[in-house]
C-alpha cells in the first residue's frame, strides 16, 4: 500500500513539474483581424533630413500581395520617442484602424572594438535613410499615413499620406 501511495505521489509530482516548466506562448496584441485573404504591404520610402528640423520623404515603390507577417521587425516599437515615425493605417474616410510606430530611421547605431578588444557603441545620424516597411494590412484600408513624433510625444507632423490600390 506504502509503495502505490509513494508511486501516486511520484507521479503527480512529475505531472505537476512538466507542465510547469512547460513553454507559455505570449499572446500579443493585434487589431488586425485576420481574414479568409490577409494581405501584405511592402511599400519603401526614402527619409531626408532637411533643414530646421523639417523631414522629406519619397515613395519609392509599393507592393501589395497575400500572407501572413510571421515575426514583428525590429524597427518597430511600443514605446515611441520624439522624432519616430508613427504609421497609421487608415479606411476609406481617413479614420485611423491600425497604428504602428517606426523607431527614427536617421539613427543608426554600430558597435565596434576599440585597442582594448572592447566593444564601444557608437550613435550615428544620417542625413538621408531608406525605409522598408513589411505591414500586415488591415482589410478596410485605403491610405497609409507617416507622421513623425514631435515636440511631446502626442503632438505629430504628417509627411506623407499613401493611397494603398
Amino acid at each position: 500500500m506504502k509503495r502505490f501511495l509513494s508511486f501516486k505521489l511520484i507521479f503527480l509530482l512529475g505531472l505537476l513539474c512538466l507542465l510547469a516548466c512547460g513553454g507559455q506562448k505570449q499572446i500579443g496584441y493585434n487589431s488586425i483581424p485576420i481574414t479568409e485573404n490577409p494581405k501584405l504591404l511592402f511599400i519603401n520610402y526614402t527619409l531626408e533630413a532637411k533643414e530646421e528640423n523639417t523631414k522629406k520623404i519619397q515613395l519609392i515603390s509599393k507592393k501589395i500581395t497575400d500572407g501572413l507577417v510571421k515575426t514583428q521587425s525590429h524597427k518597430f516599437t511600443n514605446e515611441p520617442n520624439i522624432d519616430d515615425i508613427k504609421c497609421v493605417q487608415l479606411d476609406k474616410n481617413s479614420k485611423a484602424i491600425h497604428i504602428d510606430y517606426i523607431k527614427n530611421p536617421l539613427i543608426k547605431f554600430t558597435e565596434t572594438s576599440n585597442e582594448s578588444l572592447e566593444f564601444s557603441r557608437q550613435k550615428h545620424i544620417l542625413k538621408k535613410a531608406p525605409i522598408s516597411l513589411k505591414l500586415q494590412l488591415h482589410p478596410e484600408a485605403h491610405y497609409l499615413r507617416l507622421l513623425v513624433i514631435t515636440d511631446n510625444k502626442k503632438s505629430t507632423t504628417e509627411l506623407i499620406t499613401t493611397k494603398l490600390d
